[in-house]
């Protein structure tokens, strides 16, 4: 499978590191691929600092937000490209509903009938995106419930704090889906295709 690619240990946002593989496929397919890779890396860093995206040239998929691309490449990486669309990453909400959500999705998950064959590959895969997100979400998240009765100030104080918490978990997710993904016509027909053509 090659080596790494001159990317290795590169400093992504965060200080989080970027150990991008070789890609496969035609010496086309790879530059095309590399150049919308950097879309997604740039993307993401601008949506961890400050919790916007901009458009993606490629457009993805018209239907979604840019930053709903952002948590379907975390997914489709993370998950495998055959990922259950039961489970997902959802867009931020405050208030404890964020963690209430990606909770609710998993035990949802876990008691959603499967053949024995998806059952052997998807819940392997569910649990350990979901266990990769949650620990990663509380490490940054602030401590105990919802404030609910504290004053404005201190509820504004605790959403920013699980707004940092969210977009540093979602940029960690996509960090890792680019560590992972190696093929060059991943990135040109799942991520990069316009489907408005």
């Amino acid at each position: 499978m090659g080596g790494r690619s001159s990317s290795f240990g590169k400093k992504a946002g965060g200080g989080a590191k970027l150990d991008l593989p070789e890609l496969e496929g035609s010496e086309k397919q790879i530059k095309w691929a590399k150049d919308i890779r950097q879309e997604i890396i740039d993307k993401v860093n601008q949506f961890e600092k400050n919790g916007k995206v901009g458009d993606f040239a490629g457009g993805w998929h018209p239907q979604f937000t840019n930053q709903a691309n952002l948590t379907y490449f975390a997914r489709h990486t993370n998950m495998g490209h055959d990922a259950p669309d039961d489970v997902d990453f959802p867009q931020f909400e405050p208030g404890g509903k964020f963690k209430e959500w990606m909770k609710s999705d998993f035990e949802d998950f876990k008691n959603f009938p499967l053949s024995k064959n998806e059952a052997a590959v998807e819940r392997p895969a569910v649990k350990n995106y979901y266990n990769s997100a949650m620990s990663t979400y509380n490490r940054y998240a602030p401590k105990g419930k919802y404030p609910e009765t504290a004053s404005r100030e201190v509820r504004n104080r605790y959403e920013q704090k699980e707004s940092q918490a969210y977009r540093k978990t979602l940029a960690a997710m996509v960090r890792k889906g680019l560590n992972k993904e190696t093929r060059a016509a991943e990135y040109i027909d799942r991520y990069r295709y316009n489907w408005n053509e």
